[in-house]
């Protein structure tokens, strides 16, 4: 009898501290995601943009592509292997999401815009070929904030 009190005590005492470890661990976890999801939020810097709204006020598709390589401007990347990022609809807008600010160490922005009927169905190394682009824009930072980070095809 004095055998199964002393380990039913044991048990409760182990009781008692797993469910301390699993509450503290609980808050611990709730603590980390309020504070991720408040530094998350926080307004940016007004002067920090971290995107470029691409337009597309033309009748047909478009692709963007972004380069980073002024003032190399070959073409280094099919931008019709990912449309769900890239595809801008005919007389619609997509949003260019940047990895921190726009305003960062560029100095020249580069952006091609093609035709998505052409990049579809045109093998890429013809296209990179024949340069067969619509439009190639070459952006100072100026130029984007003038534009209020607005690039308007055509």
């Amino acid at each position: 009898m004095i055998n199964n009190l002393y380990v039913c005590g044991k048990l409760n005492l182990v009781k008692s501290i797993m469910k301390q470890i699993i509450y503290k661990s609980l808050r611990a976890l709730l603590f980390i995601f309020v504070s991720i999801s408040f530094f998350g939020t926080t307004c940016r810097d007004k002067d920090c943009h971290d995107m470029v709204k691409i337009v597309n006020n033309s009748g047909k598709q478009i692709y963007y592509y972004r380069s980073s390589r002024f003032p190399d401007t070959n073409l280094y990347s099919n931008p019709s292997s990912d449309p769900t990022t890239f595809k801008v609809n005919a007389n619609s807008y997509k949003m260019d999401h940047y990895y921190g600010c726009v305003e960062g160490t560029l100095t020249t922005y580069i952006y091609f815009i093609f035709d998505a009927q052409t990049l579809e169905t045109t093998p890429w190394d013809s296209i990179v070929k024949h340069y067969q682009i619509l439009k190639r824009y070459d952006l100072s930072l100026g130029n984007l904030q003038s534009t209020n980070f607005t690039i308007t095809y055509p």
